[in-house]
């Protein structure tokens, strides 16, 4: 048997059955690369210009604060016109942003004041760009079955100008701006499993994921490491969140993701305390792992929960409030956490972070019960149980 034939007869994941699919995640994985190379070199840039904890939690506030504020006019913006032409724009103008960055590094000219501008219009850029991405993703799969695995496949960005989009109608509406965003929030908060699960997101990324901001510091005084060690860090991270998602790949139904739901801050918690705790480069990277793969069970879950359920003239104003719940949260952590770790050092406020992930798991494992009997009459009707 040739090569070829061979290949053919690879059984791919539901999700890339579809042409559109395929195209959207071949593009993400390059510019997955694009984005974590930004980010890294950002904080590493950032410590090294000031050595101080607090400017990291100041440009980690920076850079999304932008987010919180424009994302609930964003989600509305979405359910309102062509998402595929949102993503094109905000993935252009995140090239023209990276490139910026790059330019004044390259040149030597780099300072603090300029980074934070440069994070500020990156958070303006992505309170548009991730809503719209995750909206997108039920328009690009052929079948409403395969779009769980399409979720947990969805990483990162967007490289489609080849896309095959068929037109999405939008109702016409005569509703104000503020009303349908009003009624966004009403929606999703009146509901108690979705109010449950963006409460417990914005809870772990509000204490858990401020730890980021903090790697610098480990990477370089408690590993007596260098920007290879940021590197290593990060990198074990992303491979815990890819582990994460080939988990949920593998998933057959919806059904049951509460409980992965439940549990996976907790993992996320454990990790953060053995990374705070640890000394030993591999140590850390093993804890590394535990984070990024607990966070990412977390909030692919949440996010294939919602995409499931939610109605779909109020996917973009849903997906906009979730967003917001990681993106809009975690800079106060951010500058929390950069506060703290001039008083109590960085690895007791990781300790803490961990500690308040698991106390959260343990909050929503006790309602999960109750929660469920409000979504089972969604499953059935949907015919996902009997």
């Amino acid at each position: 048997m040739n090569l070829l034939a061979k290949i053919k007869k690879i059984k791919l994941p539901p999700a890339l059955r579809s042409q559109n699919y395929r195209l959207f995640f071949a593009g993400q994985g390059i510019s997955l690369i694009g984005s974590w190379m930004t980010q890294v070199a950002t904080v590493w840039l950032v410590y090294n210009l000031s050595d101080s904890p607090w400017m990291l939690g100041v440009v980690g506030f920076t850079s999304q604060i932008p987010t919180l504020i424009l994302l609930p006019f964003a989600g509305v913006l979405i359910d309102r016109t062509n998402r595929h032409r949102v993503i094109i724009a905000t993935q252009i103008l995140a090239m023209v942003q990276s490139l910026a960055l790059a330019f004044l590094a390259l040149t030597g000219v780099i300072n603090i004041w300029q980074i934070l501008i440069l994070s500020f219009c990156q958070g303006a850029i992505n309170a548009f760009d991730a809503p719209a991405r995750q909206a997108f993703v039920s328009e690009l799969v052929e079948k409403k079955e395969d779009l769980a695995n399409a979720i947990a496949l969805n990483a990162s960005m967007f490289n489609g100008a080849r896309l095959k989009i068929k037109p999405r109608k939008i109702a016409a509406s005569n509703t104000k701006p503020l009303q349908r965003l009003k009624e966004g929030f009403d929606y999703a908060f009146g509901f108690p499993p979705i109010r449950a699960i963006l409460l417990l997101l914005a809870l772990v990324s509000f204490a858990g994921m401020s730890h980021t901001v903090l790697v610098p510091i480990f990477a370089t005084k408690i590993l007596n490491g260098g920007p290879q060690t940021l590197g290593f860090l990060m990198a074990a991270s992303g491979v815990g969140a890819f582990a994460g998602a080939i988990y949920l790949i593998g998933r057959k139904s919806i059904v049951g993701i509460g409980k992965l739901i439940a549990i996976s801050p907790a993992i996320m918690g454990f990790g953060l305390i053995g990374f705070g705790l640890s000394r030993i480069l591999w140590l850390s990277l093993i804890m590394m792992l535990f984070v990024g793969f607990g966070f990412i069970i977390q909030f692919a879950g949440g996010n294939t929960f919602l995409q499931t359920i939610v109605e779909d003239d109020k996917r973009g104003r849903v997906m906009s409030i979730y967003t917001m719940a990681f993106f809009g949260v975690t800079p106060f952590g951010n500058l929390v956490a950069g506060g703290m770790a001039n008083y109590i050092g960085s690895p007791n406020t990781v300790i803490l972070g961990g500690i308040i992930c698991i106390l959260g798991s343990i909050i929503f494992t006790r309602q999960l019960p109750a929660l469920k009997n409000l979504v089972r009459p969604l499953y059935q009707k949907m015919g996902l149980i009997s």
